[in-house]
């Protein structure tokens, strides 16, 4: 797999960015304004410390770790505020996972179904040959999301218990590139 872009577009007013130190107190402020939201499937929701020191040194770690190539962090930005965070995690030379969430306040509105088909669509671009999105059976509207943009539900696996909602059972989704 290739590197992706810095940046994704992926709506008129919606943008996937790397993110840089800069960017640390509008992520966390989304972070903690969503925490009830998507704690009980994150694990970051409930066990990252919520402090600006922190979140700069995850940032900086997600910098560096994009320019590796061992994962592809980006920043959810909308209208000029960050809204949320995503990944495309290369897996192996042909395969990536990738992942979102959105702030609570922009739920239900799209936003994450059209980060996550940017995010395939950078994946493939990229060279991956195999993209999945991997949710943990609880979480329905992960599962939606990915049925929506065309993933075939290939069975489920086994995962630790990492959050309070979690049903240590995952559901794994493809999607193969044709041509």
């Amino acid at each position: 797999m290739q590197a992706p872009p810095v940046a994704v577009t992926a709506g008129p007013d919606l943008v996937l960015r790397l993110l840089d130190e800069d960017d640390a107190v509008a992520l966390q402020r989304a972070i903690d304004e969503s925490r009830d939201h998507f704690a009980p499937f994150m694990p970051f929701a409930t066990t990252d410390p919520s402090g600006l020191a922190f979140r700069q040194s995850w940032i900086r770690q997600g910098r560096e770790a994009f320019f590796t190539g061992q994962r592809f962090q980006y920043g959810i930005i909308r209208a000029g505020e960050v809204i949320g965070g995503c990944s495309i995690d290369p897996v192996d030379d042909r395969t990536a996972s990738i992942g979102f969430w959105v702030h609570v306040e922009h739920v239900r509105q799209g936003v994450a179904s059209a980060v996550a088909a940017a995010l395939t669509q950078a994946a493939l671009e990229a060279g991956c040959e195999i993209v999945r999105i991997r949710h943990d059976r609880a979480n329905a509207a992960s599962g939606s999301i990915a049925a929506r943009l065309g993933y075939e539900r290939i069975g489920e696996e086994p995962h630790s218990i990492d959050a309070p909602g979690q049903t240590g059972t995952s559901v794994v989704w493809t999607l193969t590139r044709t041509v």
